[in-house]
């Protein structure tokens, strides 16, 4: 079982990472040279999104080999990556509604802003549990991984065919999932925060898609952009 151990958070960085390049793809990594120029401020949100997924799969790999002295000595990057990371990301999806807005979309912008936002606030209180809790490493470990499968839905999304939910709900619940069943793989049980985290994180996701046409979220909305 101990390969299995040691090698299971390394495997889940590289399934988030092939995720998120299938997924940004068409519109960033891979973006054609005559398309629209970026906004800098969608830039450097890309870059410091590319760069947790590095650093994500950095420290997961450090714990496997044994490095965990260098892995919490290269945490502390991470934390103010996070912190970035959340600021940009609300940033970016204000400045993405107001453009849809001035482009004629109206409601539907405002709408969808509740997906994005959602995604910033999870990672934000994931990522602030998981810092309280580094030193309990299973908590740790399980939150920051739920952390980042938190700011996934963007990716999953712009893959071909997975913006659809018939598609979309299975592959994250699969991804989000993946925890709970490796637990129960080595322990014979899952554990409660993979296991219920990991659902929550889900369901909401879906419940925002139910509520975005709300008029309490509208309203909400509105003020936001």
């Amino acid at each position: 079982m101990a390969p299995l151990r040691g090698w299971f958070h390394p495997g889940m960085a590289a399934a988030i990472a092939i995720t998120v390049f299938l997924g940004f793809a068409p519109t960033y990594y891979l973006r054609p040279a005559d398309a629209p120029l970026l906004t800098t401020i969608t830039h450097v949100h890309g870059v410091a999104f590319t760069l947790w997924i590095v650093w994500f799969a950095a420290q997961v790999s450090l714990v496997a080999v044994g490095r965990r002295d260098f892995h919490r000595r290269v945490g502390l990057a991470g934390a103010g990556l996070a912190v970035a990371m959340v600021v940009l990301g609300w940033m970016v999806a204000i400045a993405a509604a107001r453009r849809e807005i001035l482009a004629g979309q109206g409601d539907e912008a405002l709408a969808f802003l509740i997906v994005p936002l959602g995604d910033v606030i999870t990672f934000a209180v994931l990522i602030a549990a998981g810092l309280w809790y580094r030193p309990t490493a299973g908590l740790h470990r399980r939150l920051m991984l739920l952390a980042t499968l938190a700011i996934l839905p963007a990716a999953i999304g712009r893959m071909p065919g997975f913006d659809a939910p018939v598609l979309f709900v299975p592959y994250y619940l699969a991804l989000v999932m993946a925890q709970p069943i490796h637990d129960w793989w080595l322990s014979g049980r899952p554990h409660p925060l993979s296991l219920w985290g990991g659902l929550a994180i889900v369901v909401s996701v879906v419940a925002r898609f139910f509520a975005q046409h709300s008029a309490w979220w509208l309203a909400i909305a509105e003020r936001l952009v």
